[in-house]
């Protein structure tokens, strides 16, 4: 299950910090070609894992020069996981190629396969 909250300031950053064991931090703008395509990827993707359930914490990066300063903001869109209060790395992409392996490293994620994906591997299966 995947929860939304917007954050708007540094304030509500700091409290969904420290008030949620595992939240994904997105910092995106809607005219942002590539956040408008990894925001819906990245619910379903979330959506699709068996094991926690998932807090994103959605910040515009238009909205608050502070947050974009405590996160020393360069480039969008910007995921921050952060498990227990704790920052644990960053990542600057939309490549969902990039965006899975991170997810599933950052929380310790088991994500369900797709039907594309069962497809690929009952493929992979078959003998010639």
């Amino acid at each position: 299950m995947v929860t939304k909250i917007e954050i708007e300031n540094k304030n509500q950053l700091l409290a969904a910090k420290y008030s949620n064991d595992r939240i994904l931090f997105l910092v995106y703008w809607d005219k942002c070609k590539p956040c408008q395509e990894l925001k819906p990827k990245l619910f379903e993707l979330l959506e699709n894992n068996s094991n926690h359930n998932i807090v994103v914490g959605l910040i515009n990066y238009k909205a608050s020069k502070e947050i974009n300063e405590y996160f020393n903001l360069k480039k969008i869109p910007y995921l921050v996981p952060c498990v227990d209060a704790k920052l644990l790395d960053t990542l600057q992409s939309s490549k969902m190629e990039l965006v899975h392996p991170f997810l599933e490293k950052s929380f310790n994620l088991e994500f369900l396969k797709t039907e594309e994906e069962e497809e690929e591997d009952d493929f992979m299966d078959m003998d010639f």
